[in-house]
């Protein structure tokens, strides 16, 4: 499968919420095109479906400064949000699946 119609089925994938997807799309758009309102918008979607290397991605641009306003704050946002999955987990395991519906 070439490059392009790899990219292409990413996007369809992202598009279908696919986390994963949609955090390989922002990170092609981001540091591959340089496009980076793109990449930023599916990091955040990915991050929000609480995809950790998303969350650890959102973590270093913020506080780095990787072309956006160095921001403490939401890095270390990002930083919790990504640990959040293995929180819960654990969590599940000591008292009981609390957090699902």
């Amino acid at each position: 499968m070439c490059l392009t119609s790899k990219i292409l089925q990413l996007i369809s994938d992202a598009k279908r919420g696919d986390a994963e997807a949609q955090y390989l799309v922002g990170m092609y758009y981001y540091f591959e095109k340089n496009d980076f309102l793109t990449g930023f918008y599916w990091l955040k979607l990915s991050a929000d479906n609480l995809y950790e290397k998303a969350c650890q991605t959102l973590y270093a641009i913020y506080n780095e400064g990787y072309f956006v306003k160095k921001d403490e704050d939401k890095a270390r946002k990002y930083l919790l949000k990504s640990r959040l999955p293995f929180i819960k987990n654990e969590y599940n395991k000591a008292f009981g699946n609390i957090f699902e519906e």
